[in-house]
């Protein structure tokens, strides 16, 4: 998985929902966005992405990234 979609989850997690995520607890969400681009979730489908850390584990990675 590129750094760049877990980035990309990260931001869209801060800008729609408001959570502030890191690295590895956005990388589900950026898991779930290859799903879909790569056609093996179909966009209509229901699914659960958890989010497992917080955002202030690794602030620096925020900082890096802007």
């Amino acid at each position: 998985m590129p750094d760049s979609l877990i980035l990309e989850a990260m931001r869209l997690l801060a800008s729609y929902e408001g959570i502030f995520a890191e690295p590895s607890g956005a990388a589900g969400l950026a898991g779930f966005m290859k799903a879909i681009e790569d056609k093996k979730i179909d966009k209509d489908e229901v699914v659960v992405v958890v989010v497992t850390g917080h955002g202030l584990k690794d602030p620096d990675v925020v900082k890096r990234s802007s």
